[in-house]
């Protein structure tokens, strides 16, 4: 009877366990849907639904960088920098290798005076190596420091991107005009 016992709690145990992997991978599946949506409306220029459904993908799972991450993108464009700070802080805590988190927490930094610490955060991005769009978060840093009157490294950022993509438009145009105003 005691083996039984023995038994059939280690089955039941097991089965919680899966259960609650399961239940996390759905919580998972929804959030990072949450964020989808919420990048959409976004994009559609849809602020208000893109804030419900970012805010509903952080409820649903808040260990997911992402959807801390578009959260903080759009509390920023409504004008809400502390909530904008502490999301984009949140995001990159969850996950300090996630590139678009880093991108984006390095564009409010620089965005919002802080461009060493900005700039970093960039770099950090461009050095992920699984990371899409390496060229658009060295023009952030180009741009970044170009604000702050670093000229030659802002020249060395947008040289760079186009390391990276040699028609990258973004990159070609900054750097001619930067290359213009130095003569």
């Amino acid at each position: 009877v005691a083996l039984m016992v023995f038994v059939l709690c280690s089955c039941t145990g097991g089965g919680t366990r899966q259960t609650r992997e399961q239940a996390d991978t759905r919580a998972r599946q929804a959030s990072d849907t949450n964020v989808a949506l919420a990048a959409r409306y976004y994009s559609q220029g849809k602020v208000e639904f893109a804030l419900e459904k970012a805010k509903r993908a952080v409820t649903i799972d808040p260990t997911n960088s992402m959807a801390h991450s578009i959260t903080g993108v759009i509390y920023e464009v409504i004008g809400d920098s502390k909530a904008a700070s502490q999301y984009y802080k949140k995001s990159v805590e969850l996950d300090p290798d996630n590139p678009e988190a880093l991108n984006n927490y390095g564009q409010y930094l620089c965005r919002n005076g802080d461009s060493e610490k900005g700039i970093s955060f960039l770099e950090r991005a461009v050095d992920q190596p699984f990371y899409k769009t390496p060229e658009v978060a060295l023009i952030s840093a180009g741009d970044c420091a170009e604000q702050n009157n670093n000229l030659a490294a802002a020249e060395s950022f947008y040289r760079r991107a186009l390391r990276v993509d040699d028609d990258y438009p973004d990159a070609l145009y900054r750097l001619s005009i930067l290359m213009l105003v130095n003569g």
